[in-house]
């Protein structure tokens, strides 16, 4: 083609004009220049001719010129053309066709672009004519002309009536219908036994519904079997999570309904709940009248819920739903064009770039009526054309409907000569106004449908109406037609229905066959209403348009009385939607009866041209989102998917609007040729961003950079409360211009109702003359909250419609009308008060948020008493009762006048508040509800921390009876602290109350058992400000507060002394001048000691001082502690004899020192290096020869208890303390013990003990240093700042008052550091990252960040950036090692992940990869800081909060945590700075800008954990009086901290008779509460040395000491065992030991352990499912029936549980040994033998050896082999035999072999001798001999138990008959023979019980027979009972000698 194809196309259009054959010339000639292909674009051109013509007739002298064929020259003259010109030229020919295609598709794309516009100008001026509000009868059939040839046009007197056949359905071939019989059994239950076979619909998109996961859009009729279709999508989500087995996984996963309206969803509810009924599968409505619980959600498969509602959800960062939710259901999504649409479309994009940040599947499903553009709705849900988009045209409609339209004229009394009537037509009566019109002929409509027999639904639009259409229509059948509303054959049970259903209404109209429904009925009332029409007893129904989209109750004739809807939200009448009308007609027709349905529709004359368009026409629906673009960008922005104008694109380009755009620019503002200068349109959706972005910036909701290179947006509060409160930014802009935003203090409730109806959202309200006094009056009797000026202003309501200032007035007017339960008489100004009460409290509690950030107390409250009025319907000056809204109005008028007040009813009987209610009826539920009522007290501590801050201890005391009908499942409150005049919140908390923690006020408990919330901050003191006040305050209840006033005069500020030691400009030391010994240097990592090690080099390596060092994390304290180590290796001679005790708070430091050390000074100098923690125990003789031990605090505080008895204790020379400074910790009490106790020891034994410690830079060095022993030289105290490589540091702020969500926000923001300050390219020029360790608080939060992490990764411009400098091949052979397959996922990534929950295979894995520069990136807990020594380049952390399992709430990390975390950034070797990124909650932002440099006070913790350690100091006999406890503190660092902050420990002052009194108060408590305890003695009076003061250990004391128990514990055991307690009772009283408290119950286990529960035999307390005392009985028995865990934490936990059990259960055997409870102290052996093996006593003790299972028991069994002791003592040859036939391989025939070799097998003998002396009672020594006849074994065989076992052995004397135990020894190793004796005296009660018995002569005398245990520990079944007869002995008789008998 030579020609342009543009004017190719030009040329025909313009002939096409001459032609008279003009279309099908036309056609031609397009066909032949487009192509076949092109088709589509030839039949919009050819639809479009005209208009075309017209728009094009500016350019087409352009385009109109066509070439004229140039006449050929045929002469003599020949052209020789060379090869290469030929070449030539057939190149530049093809670049000519090329460029010529690239036209004609560019041309091609215009043309359908230029007739979609023209088809939408075309469409706009139809509208435009239909809309007109006059019309003639010619016009109105001019308009019509264009219907189908079938249908029928009438004229009536006053109306016209056009009625459109029904169309002709399509063949239903039944063998293309689906059964149901052929879809899996599972998915069968869902259809239940009515439905066989899917419908023609559903069987076609069956394939792709039900076996694809892929998106799809199905456009079809209402009633065609949409829903069955979405059923259909949901039953493939469920598949997937259908087990082989046929179990169904519920938790995995969430799926969505979003329905248009909240009578839709709950429709939806009740169908879905029947439909998933049989899975088991929980569905929750969630829309604006139905909220959910956190619970409730969680639990929840399917919520049906309203597009705003999942909006507000889905814009906050609900983490936990939107991750499961791999199923979004969109119905009536062609409401893209409606007032929803932009929120639908919004959700849509959403959740496509959801999917494209994670890179994680969420199907969409679309569900819609006929579209015309189904295309561009199919384009937009990112379905595939031919697999994902199925279209049904109205032939579908499973029953036929005959639509029938019918407009009538404005006057009912026209003139004859206007419409001729018709003949046979009767005459409008006189005086019958429209409305009579529309009556009349509604009524005719259902008379002919009661003649056929049908039933008939009416439609109108307000409640109102409904009774008044219904009264009108059997006023006109009492006058004609009255038969066919004859109900003579209604049952009496239906008459007896109406009569009891308490509506009148209902009652009038029933006897007509007559019956009305909507909203404002009761539900019984509705309910029984569906009822009788479904039974066929109503005839006629006249309904609001609730129920088209509600119940699904059909009937054949649906009519539609009248068009005009008043709409609150637009403020004024308005016609019905489309949708509506559609939906509607939809009702028409029941499949099951009829054959046919029936739509009629009454409108205007003017409107029926409109209708009968909208219903007829295919007219592209259009986006409306370019109007509320500015709102959601910024709700993008909030959300944190859009950070960016290049993210704001990515995400545009998901909306709907972007496709229409695309295909019909013209809509949108855009030129024509717009596609052609911008491709993709990305400028101008870039302007509409641009634009929308640049208002956010003005009302301040968005930082728009627009200058910087990126274009960066970031959020503000103003614009997050906006996104999360659904607020227009025009609202916020007029806040901005009133200054609210700024810190404006609203001073009452009428400046705060000014600021509320100023919103946007009010614009439309309009005052009208109808509603003019009603207002009036309204103000004068309920308008108590706004001032007298603003009531001035009434004048205002007489402003017209456009005046802002009326609609302002109106606004307020309406809240207040609102808040005093005021009924309007009008119904516009009722429905105009319901959407303004809707509003107001959301934009109440919006301004509230913002009160709230802006700290003004005055505000603050005054927006949150308003919200609770407006939300409570009452008064703040009513009484409070009110509020429950039970009563009624004439009991709660009573207590209004009389002033009752809670406090005053609570005092009161029942008899005296029915005397003041004058109502005894009511007096008990009066009581009830007054103990229902929510009251809080308040109780404060104030503790001084430095001279300008204070630590605040809140105790919140709730008082009153939780209801759920009224509390719900939690009740918000605000905690505030305020300075005394009002002018600030110095700090606030948002608590969430559950009913455990309420207090019943109707029953006394002792302050020991109230329950309390308890609440601790921090608050910096401002300069002269020594008043505050505390106040509490319900955010649902009016009245409900309570305040304390918190007064400073009387506290004693401690001084403020930061006693740091400046660094000096030393020369670095190097190791070769000032260390001789060259092994030392070998082992050392580098040449020269730092600059903090320098200055302190001389006092460690030169001197014996004790050394404080206190430097920043990563300044070289443990190389400092290391030149003591070496002065001690230089004085030392003996092996042993000089000890090395390290002692570091976590178990994780101690293993990372010990592994270093045995390496370097193990190996390099050939010390002897020891760990001691819970996880190793090494033997005395080990502990003796060892040179350095690490231990933790508890283990060396359990062992140097008895110092004078353990020489290896005594031998120590130097204690290494490191991390010192935690001593304020939970450990602190420990560290301080110990450091007094080697002090106390060293000054006892007159040997110099050296203590190091080692800490972070502190604010009272000095007095750390002088409680150590330093005097002098020997403490450095470097500042925080003094680091070996300097730090970056950046304090983020975050939004969000839940946990999760704000951690959800920081993901983006951690990646966004990583590219900002790790990232760089190396010296091979590839782009990657430094090393960086982000830190966060869960195990659970590593996993999500880093799946997040990836998301951003696989989204940015370098994917690879974390992995390209690993080689593929070795990345893939470290991902193959990993276990943990979240771990496997994201190391695929790059992304490391550590804690405690991971193996230690991973650990070390991860450990590796990251010193060795492998993993980049590496997310772990908190821990790590203190273990590993991993230094990156950049350290995030994530968050300074974690979940404290013993308050159930998240509190913040220690400051020495955080600086722990912060000092890994900075690598020494590689870096010249670090960065460190600290993400916190945006109110501690101040806080921590201001002291992570500025450290706290050191304070003691002992004075609150002092009982076990004066008890362990009585035991050892270091203390003996009870002054000797007095003087044993003033060792402590507790003594000294007293005299420097005494309020801080409660101490009156300074001065030593304060300091005296106090700690003789302690002293005296601690003593009285052991003595309590039963763990010491009371000295006794009669004894010769009897001292008063005098302190004596009980067995209970020395029990408690020894293994190292809480005196609440073994009081708890004494009490709680009994001699016939079972195995359950002592299981469960094990649980409840106080070592358990502590174990944690993280966030939501509780539900992990109800569900634990169900699997294991012991029941627990279901109520007390958050205890950790019920998750350690929970664990145990899992433990023991060796049940799945649900996460690998509980593995973790169990580990915990099983270490503290060993303990506590040899406490427990002692306790009841000391008793003489011989049963329960065998059966507490006998659970200390499940604990080591993990099975349960009664379990086939053959299950103890591997690979043996039940089944393999009973086969051995039959053979002879009952148990353990028959296996163990067969022969070996033939015990392989017996394992080979139970099909056992050879491997495990040799793994149970060398387990069974390691088992005990023992030969016992008995002896025992009688000996007697002069006035004693004889005493019967019994000796036990035993011999290992198997092979010695050093360790156990427990694969179940977590750590290595000793086995050891108890030998019990008991007496069977009387359960009572004599005597009880312990073998701690059997190895070879074994001698052991017991003793004990014979017992006169024995006599009672003497038998015959053989003496050692053989004769018959009497005796007693006693029973020999032999109790493995660790071992079930191998345990050995013997009985031996015992003759009485004589008194003073000879010593007798006998074997006993073994039995």
């Amino acid at each position: 083609m030579g020609e342009d194809v543009h004017e190719l196309i030009v040329s025909s259009l313009v002939r096409s004009r001459r032609d008279s054959d003009q279309q099908v010339k036309l056609q031609s000639d397009l066909l032949e220049i487009l192509g076949a292909e092109n088709i589509e674009v030839v039949q919009i051109v050819l639809n479009n001719r005209e208009l075309m013509l017209q728009d094009l007739m500016a350019d087409l002298q352009q385009y109109s010129t066509v070439d004229k064929e140039k006449a050929l020259q045929v002469g003599p003259s020949v052209r020789i053309t060379s090869t290469s010109e030929k070449a030539r030229r057939r190149e530049e020919a093809k670049k000519k066709h090329r460029s010529e295609t690239r036209e004609i598709a560019k041309q091609q794309e215009y043309l359908r672009n230029l007739a979609n516009a023209s088809e939408r100008e075309k469409r706009r001026a139809e509208e435009q004519a239909m809309m007109k509000t006059e019309y003639s009868l010619t016009d109105i059939k001019a308009s019509l002309s264009n219907l189908s040839s079938d249908t029928t046009y009438v004229e009536h007197k006053g109306y016209i009536e056009v009625t459109m056949p029904m169309p002709q359905r399509p063949p239903v071939n039944k063998n293309e219908l689906v059964p149901v019989a052929s879809l899996p059994g599972w998915a069968q239950l869902a259809f239940g036994t009515q439905i066989t076979h899917l419908n023609q619909v559903q069987s076609k998109v069956f394939q792709t519904a039900f076996y694809s996961p892929e998106n799809m859009l199905i456009s079809a009729p209402t009633g065609a079997g949409k829903t069955v279709c979405a059923l259909l999508t949901m039953l493939q989500e469920v598949g997937k999570h259908v087990t082989p087995e046929g179990t169904l996984m519920k938790e995995e996963f969430k799926m969505i309904y979003v329905a248009p309206m909240k009578a839709l969803a709950q429709e939806m509810v009740t169908n879905f709940s029947k439909k998933l009924a049989p899975y088991n599968m929980v569905v929750k409505e969630c829309t604006g009248d139905q909220q959910l619980t956190k619970k409730e959600m969680a639990e929840s498969h399917l919520i049906i819920t309203t597009p705003e509602k999942w909006d507000v959800i889905t814009r906050k960062k609900t983490e936990a739903l939107v991750s499961k939710t791999n199923l979004v259901i969109f119905d009536e999504i062609h409401l893209l064009n409606e007032d929803r649409g932009p929120v639908i479309e919004v959700l849509v994009a959403r959740m496509l770039r959801e999917q494209e940040l994670t890179q994680r599947t969420i199907r969409l499903v679309g569900l819609s009526a006929t579209l015309p553009n189904y295309r561009d709705v199919s384009d937009f849900l990112g379905c595939s054309r031919v697999t994902g988009l199925y279209v049904f045209d109205s032939a579908y409609r499973p029953v036929p409907l005959m639509q029938t339209f019918i407009g009538i004229q404005d006057k009912a009394r026209t003139k004859e000569k206007a419409v001729k009537q018709d003949e046979g037509s009767e005459k409008l009566p006189k005086n019958k106004d429209q409305t009579w019109l529309y009556d009349k002929i509604c009524f005719d409509k259902v008379c002919e449908a009661l003649k056929r027999g049908k039933q008939v639904m009416v439609f109108v639009h307000s409640r109102a109406k409904t009774y008044n259409v219904a009264k009108t229509i059997r006023e006109m059948a009492q006058k004609q037609n009255g038969h066919l509303f004859d109900q003579s054959d209604v049952p009496s049970r239906a008459w007896k229905q109406v009569s009891t259903s308490g509506c009148q209404q209902l009652k009038d109209i029933f006897p007509g066959s007559l019956g009305i429904h909507h909203a404002g009925l009761l539900k019984h009332a509705r309910r029984l209403t569906e009822q009788l029409f479904a039974e066929g007893h109503i005839k006629v129904l006249v309904t609001t348009a609730t129920l088209a989209w509600g119940v699904n109750l059909p009937a054949h004739t649906v009519i539609i009385h009248g068009t005009q809807v008043y709409v609150a939200n637009k403020g004024g009448w308005s016609d019905i939607s489309i949708l509506d009308v559609m939906q509607i007609f939809g009702r028409a027709g029941r499949p099951q009866f009829d054959t046919s349905g029936e739509g009629i529709i009454m409108t205007s004359m003017a409107k029926l041209p409109f209708y009968i368009h909208a219903m007829t026409s295919s007219v592209p629906i259009e986006s409306k989102l370019a109007e509320h673009l500015t709102d959601h960008l910024n709700a993008e922005i909030v959300l944190g998917s859009v950070a960016s104008l290049e993210e704001a694109w990515k995400w545009f380009k998901f909306t709907y609007l972007y496709i229409r755009m695309c295909k019909n620019p013209l809509a949108y503002g855009l030129k024509p040729d717009q596609l052609s200068r911008d491709p993709g349109l990305r400028n101008a959706a870039m302007k509409l961003i641009r634009n929308a972005a640049e208002q956010l910036d003005e009302a301040e909701m968005v930082r728009y950079e627009a200058e910087s290179s990126t274009d960066n947006f970031n959020s503000v509060h103003v614009g997050r409360v906006a996104a999360h409160f659904y607020v227009t930014h025009e609202t916020v802009r007029r806040w901005g211009e009133e200054g609210f935003e700024r810190g404006r203090v609203v001073q009452d409730y009428g400046e705060a109702l000014v600021l509320i109806s100023k919103a946007a959202e009010f614009d439309q309200i309009r005052v009208r003359e109808d509603e003019m006094q009603e207002l009036v009056d309204i103000r004068a009797n309920f308008c108590i909250l706004e001032s007298k000026s603003l009531k001035q202003q009434s004048r205002l309501l007489a402003g017209d419609d456009s005046d802002l200032s009326g609609s302002e007035i109106k606004t307020r007017t309406l809240i207040q009308a609102w808040i005093a339960r005021y009924s309007p008489q009008s119904f516009s100004l009722s429905n105009d008060m319901q959407y303004v009460a809707d509003n107001a409290s959301r934009i109440c509690r919006a301004m509230l948020e913002i009160a709230l950030q802006r700290e003004i107390p005055r505000s603050i409250m005054i927006f949150l008493e308003l919200a609770k009025m407006i939300e409570r319907r009452a008064w703040d000056t009513q009484p409070e009762i009110i509020q429950f809204g039970e009563l009624p109005n004439t009991v709660t008028a009573k207590l209004a006048d009389n002033r009752c007040t809670i406090s005053q009813l609570q005092g009161m009987d029942i008899k005296s508040i029915g005397s003041i209610i004058r109502n005894y009826k009511y007096s008990q539920m009066v009581k009830d509800l007054v103990y229902a009522f929510p009251r809080m007290e308040i109780k404060h501590e104030v503790a001084p921390i430095t001279a300008t801050i204070i630590r605040v201890k809140i105790d919140l005391i709730p008082y009153f009876r939780w209801n759920q009908k009224h509390h719900g499942m939690t009740q918000p409150w605000h905690l505030f602290v305020e300075d005394s005049n009002g002018e600030k919140v110095h700090h606030k908390e948002f608590l969430l109350l559950t009913a455990k923690q309420v207090n019943d006020p109707r029953y006394e408990v002792s302050d020991k058992d109230l329950k309390k919330v308890e609440v601790n901050f921090t608050l910096p003191i401002r300069d002269g400000h020594t008043h505050y006040i505390i106040r509490v305050v319900s955010d649902r209840w009016l009245q409900a507060e309570d305040y304390s006033d918190m007064f400073l005069n009387g506290v004693i500020m401690p001084e403020d002394l930061r006693p740091f030691t400046e660094l000096l400009a030393l020369r670095p030391l190097e190791l070769k001048t000032i260390l001789p010994v060259a092994k030392y240097r070998e082992i050392m990592r580098f040449s020269h000691l730092n600059s903090v090690q320098t200055q302190c080099f001389h006092t460690l390596y030169h001197s014996d001082r004790n050394v404080l060092f206190g430097a920043p994390t990563g300044s070289g304290k443990t190389v400092a502690a290391e030149m003591a180590m070496f002065r001690v290796f230089n004085q030392s001679g003996e092996v042993g004899k000089d000890k090395i005790v390290y002692i570091a708070p976590l178990k994780a430091l101690v293993k990372e020192r010990m592994k270093d050390w045995s390496k370097r000074f193990g190996d390099g100098l050939g010390k002897t290096v020891l760990e001691l923690s819970g996880d190793h125990t090494p033997d005395i003789g080990r502990l003796t020869k060892a040179d350095i031990l690490c231990c933790t605090p508890e283990k060396w505080d359990g062992i140097s208890r008895n110092w004078q008895s353990r020489s290896y204790v005594q031998s120590v020379a130097l204690v290494i303390l490191d991390e010192i400074h935690m001593l304020g910790g939970d450990r602190g009490p420990i560290l301080e013990v110990i450091v007094s106790r080697m002090r106390y020891m060293g000054w006892h034994i007159g040997r110099k003990i050296r203590i190091i410690g080692l800490s972070t830079a502190l604010a009272n060095a000095t007095d750390l240093a002088t409680w150590m022993g330093i005097e002098g030289v020997g403490l450095y105290n470097f500042r925080p700042q003094v680091r070996p490589v300097p730090l970056e540091l950046h304090i983020q702020g975050y939004p969000g008052r839940n946990y999760c969500p704000r951690m959800a926000t920081m993901n983006k923001p951690c990646f966004m550091a990583i590219e900002k300050h790790a990232k760089f390219v190396n010296k091979n020029g590839i782009e990657t990252v430094k090393p960086v360790i982000i830190f966060v608080s869960s195990r659970r939060q590593t996993r999500l960040t880093g799946i997040d992490l990836i998301s951003f990764l696989s989204v940015s411009n370098n994917p690879t950036l974390f992995t390209s400098e690993i080689e593929q091949d070795e990345l893939d052979h470290y991902v193959g090692q990993c276990n943990d397959e979240h771990l496997r996922h994201m190391l695929a990534f790059g992304i490391g992940m550590h804690h405690a929950g991971l193996t230690e295979g991973d650990k070390d894995i991860m450990e590796h990869m990251f010193v060795s520069g492998k993993l980049k990136v590496l997310v772990a807990t908190s821990t790590l800081a203190w273990g590993v020594n991993f230094p990156a380049h950049l350290v995030i952390i994530k968050g300074t909060e974690f979940y404290d399992a013993k308050t159930k709430t998240y509190v913040d990390f220690s400051l020495t945590d955080v600086l722990q975390m912060m000092g890994r950034a900075g690598r020494p070797q590689f870096d010249t700075s670090g960065t460190a990124v600290v993400m916190v909650h945006e109110p501690k932002k101040a806080f921590y800008k201001k002291f992570v440099h500025d450290p706290f006070p050191v304070e003691s913790s002992l004075h609150t954990n002092l009982h076990e350690h004066i008890n362990a100091e009585i035991v050892s006999g270091t203390i003996a009086k009870r002054q000797d406890t007095v003087d044993y503190l003033t060792w402590t660092y507790l003594f000294r901290r007293l005299y420097k902050n005494p309020t801080y420990y409660g101490v009156e002052s300074a001065d030593h008779q304060a300091v005296s009194r106090f700690l003789s108060g302690l002293v005296e408590k601690v003593l009285r509460d052991l003595i309590a305890a039963k763990c010491l003695e009371e000295p006794d009076p009669e004894d010769e040395d009897y001292d008063p003061d005098a302190l004596i250990p009980s067995v209970l004391g020395r029990i408690a000491s020894f293994y190292y128990l809480s005196h609440i514990t073994v009081l708890l055991f004494e009490d709680g065992i009994q001699d016939n307690s079972s195995l359950p009772d002592l299981v469960k009283l094990l649980t409840e030991a106080n070592e358990f408290a502590e174990l944690p119950v993280r966030h939501n286990e509780d539900k992990l352990n109800a569900d634990l529960a169900r699997h294991v035999p012991f029941q627990v307390d279901t109520r007390m499912l958050d205890s950790p005392h019920v998750k350690t009985h929970l664990l145990l028995q899992a433990h023991f029936s060796q049940a799945p865990l649900p996460i690998s934490d509980y593995i973790t936990d169990t580990k915990s549980v099983l270490d503290n059990s060993i303990r506590t259960i040899q406490a427990m055997v002692d306790i009841s040994a000391n008793n003489g409870l011989l049963f329960a102290t065998l059966k507490a052996m006998q659970i200390l033998q499940m604990v080591i093996q993990g099975r349960w006593v009664h379990d086939n003790t053959l299950l103890q050896l591997p690979h043996f299972t039940t089944d393999h028991c009973a086969a051995l069994k039959k053979q002879g082999i009952a148990g353990l002791p028959d296996f163990l003592n067969t022969d070996p040859m033939i015990a392989r035999k017996l394992l080979k036939g139970l099909g056992m391989s050879h491997k495990q025939e040799a793994d149970v072999c060398r387990a069974a070799q390691m088992m005990p097998v023992i030969d016992v003998r008995l002896f025992y001798d009688v000996e007697c002396e002069e006035d004693c009672e004889p005493s019967i020594k019994v000796t036990v001999e035993t011999i290992r006849v198997s092979a010695p074994s050093q360790r156990v065989y427990a694969p179940r138990f977590p750590k290595p076992k000793d086995e050891q052995w108890w030998v019990i004397l008991g007496d069977s008959v009387t359960g009572e135990l004599l005597a009880l020894k312990r073998i701690s190793r059997m190895k070879g023979f074994t001698s052991t004796t017991l003793t004990f005296d014979w017992d006169e009660d024995w006599d009672a019980g003497l038998k015959q018995v053989t003496s050692q002569d053989g004769e018959q005398v009497p005796g007693y027979t006693f029973n020999v245990y032999l109790i493995c520990d660790s071992y079930i079944g191998l345990d050995l009972q013997y009985a031996f007869d015992v003759a009485k002995p004589a008194e003073g008789g000879e010593e007798a000698e006998e074997d006993a008998e073994d039995e």
